[in-house]
This record gives C-alpha cells, structure tokens and sequence, in this order.
C-alpha cells in the first residue's frame, strides 16, 4: 500500500523534465543610456572656491549631461556671513534654488582660506572681522609669507577662530540641514580651499596627512 506522500514521490519521478524556455534579450540592450542610480553619477563644481569659476554657459549643457545628479558649491565662508552674526543665504539659495527645480541635488564646501585676492572675500575667506575680533593669522600665498595685500591665513588651532566658525556651522547647519536636495556636506575648514594644504597653520594644526583626513574629512 502506498502512502499519500510515496504517492506523490513517484508522480513527481514519473513526470517529464520541465521544457527549457529561453528568451533573446538582445533586443533590449541600450548601449547609450545612463544607468542611472538614486543620488549617484556626476556632478559638477559650481561656483568653486570663487562666485565666477566654473559658470554654466547654458543650462541645457548640465541638465543634458547624463546622468548629472547634483551641483558641488565651494566657497569661502566671508561671502555668506560679511558681518558677525549677519547672514546672506541668498548668495548660495539662487543657485539652490534654480537647480533644485530641475531636479538635481546640493553639496556644500566652505571654505575659511582661499588663494586669490580679487575680492575682499577671497582674500579674507574667514571674514575679516574675525581678524579684527582677535583671531591671530598672517598672509599667506600658496605657503609663502607675503604683505598684506596676500590672502590672510588664521591661525586655525585660535580659539577665536574656532568660537567664531563654530557658531557660523551651527547657523548653516540650522538652515540647511536635512533639505530633500541635500546630498553631503564635505566639512573641510583647514588649508588652501579647506584642503589641510599649503600654509603653516594648516600644517601646524594638521602635522600628518593621516590628521589631516580624519579632522577635513570625517
């Protein structure tokens, strides 16, 4: 006599072997399109350690760009707060603004030293009132000591340095912090363009390129 189970055992034995089924996928094959993943693929720097560098000369040119997802803004902290405790967002929500209704994506940099002198901002990158608070420092370009007409450096180990740029964070913090559009945030603060590079108080605060990541980059 045989079982329920012993049963379907030889059914399932006597059976005939499933037919093979295949299908040509070739067809579908696009070469030429993107794979596009969430919040992966390009991006482009705009503006770049300077309000001028690195302009769109037509939108389309980046909107067509494929798989372009977001914009990277790097620039130095004086042009968003020119007087302690007074902030000009609308330097960076313009841009913001027009490319986030597209559909791109936002990183930020900020930077506290920068290398040109064309404008007040670029020479002081950390604002000159912090310089006039107390915050010590020198000029610097590219390491070198100039006058006064070169980029000024702050000592960035100063604690008045630090209570001023700590206060700045938590006010861009505050403001920016978990938008939709927001991809990262690159903290960097210390060296030529917040790159832990070039001047003696960057290589004073950062002794080791292994220092040098972990306080730029975590």
């Amino acid at each position: 006599m045989k079982t329920p189970l012993r049963r379907t055992q030889v059914a399932a034995a006597e059976a005939p072997p499933p037919r093979l089924i295949v299908r040509d996928l070739t067809p579908l094959q696009d070469a030429t399109r993107v794979l596009v993943n969430p919040q992966k693929g390009w991006y482009h720097h705009y503006p770049d350690n300077h309000p001028n560098k690195y302009q769109i000369a037509r939108d389309a040119d980046l909107l067509g760009f494929p798989g372009m997802d977001h914009l990277y803004i790097r620039l130095a902290w004086a042009y968003l707060e020119p007087k302690e405790g007074q902030f000009d967002w609308a330097v960076i929500d313009r841009i913001i603004e027009k490319w986030t209704a597209h559909g791109l994506g936002i990183s930020f940099r900020i930077s506290c030293k920068e290398t040109s002198t064309d404008r007040i901002e670029q020479q002081f990158a950390t604002p000159r009132w912090v310089m006039e608070a107390g915050a010590q420092g020198g000029h610097y370009r590219m390491g070198k000591a100039t006058g006064p007409e070169g980029p000024w450096e702050p000592a960035f180990d100063d604690p008045v340095f630090l209570a001023k740029l700590d206060r700045f964070l938590a006010a861009f913090a505050a403001r920016y912090d978990g938008k939709p559009w927001l991809r990262y945030l690159d903290v960097g603060s210390i060296g030529d363009w917040a790159r832990a590079i070039a001047g003696p108080a960057a290589a004073r605060t950062c002794p080791s390129p292994c220092g040098r990541s972990t306080l730029i980059f975590t």
